[in-house]
């Protein structure tokens, strides 16, 4: 099984999930692929602290505006 399709199973049972693609390929297409379904990033290895917590940072910075825009509505 590969990461697109764990991805996709994610996606499909949880729409609001983060998902975060970690790879040792610099393979175009695959990153593209997982891109379209809404993974959120695509780190290649190695990968370091600062990776995970500039990714990581971003990904609380989106959450935190989609929850304020929610609680607009």
């Amino acid at each position: 099984i590969s990461g697109i399709e764990v991805a996709t199973e994610l996606i499909r049972m949880h729409s609001d999930i983060n998902i975060v693609f970690i790879s040792r390929y610099d393979y175009f297409e695959f990153a593209r692929a997982a891109m379209n379904l809404g993974v959120k990033d695509y780190l290649l290895t190695p990968i370091t602290k600062a990776d995970v917590v500039a990714v990581t940072n971003n990904l609380i910075t989106k959450i935190n505006i989609q929850e304020e825009y929610k609680q607009k509505k």
